[in-house]
């Protein structure tokens, strides 16, 4: 029979050792098809996710050499990432704000987000519409 030790909280069972290991359970298959659509709905795929990242940053207007970070201004509901028409360009000081304290941290209102990735979607349409998009 095991000691047991009340340390600070509920009692906690003190010496006790397995007598067979623990087995290791399935890891769960990767359905690749689906992660590269939900890739090229979240995101609208490599070129556009480099092409955002170039953006200056929509809250405070800085061109971060390292690449701004693709946000999604809106979710997908129930735990999904939105579309790729709702993404913006956020330096990562900013999007870090807006991660810890809100949308309203940087500034940026439910219609400044909306105009933001409405003009990152025209700039995509206008950018992939001179043929330079590749994959």
């Amino acid at each position: 029979m095991a000691e047991v030790a009340a340390v600070g909280g509920p009692e906690v069972a003190v010496g006790l050792t397995r007598k067979t290991p623990m087995k290791r359970g399935k890891l769960n298959p990767v359905n690749r098809k689906r992660r590269v659509s939900e890739f090229v709905r979240c995101y609208g795929g490599k070129a556009r996710v480099r092409f955002v990242r170039a953006l200056p940053c929509a809250a405070c207007g800085v061109h971060d050499p390292a690449g701004c970070d693709n946000a999604h201004t809106e979710n997908g509901g129930a735990g999904r990432k939105g579309d790729a028409e709702t993404i913006i360009s956020l330096c990562r000081r900013c999007h870090t704000k807006h991660h810890q304290s809100g949308w309203m941290a940087i500034g940026m209102t439910e219609e400044g987000r909306r105009r933001a990735a409405a003009l990152t979607q025209e700039l995509w349409e206008a950018y992939r519409g001179r043929g330079e998009e590749a994959d």
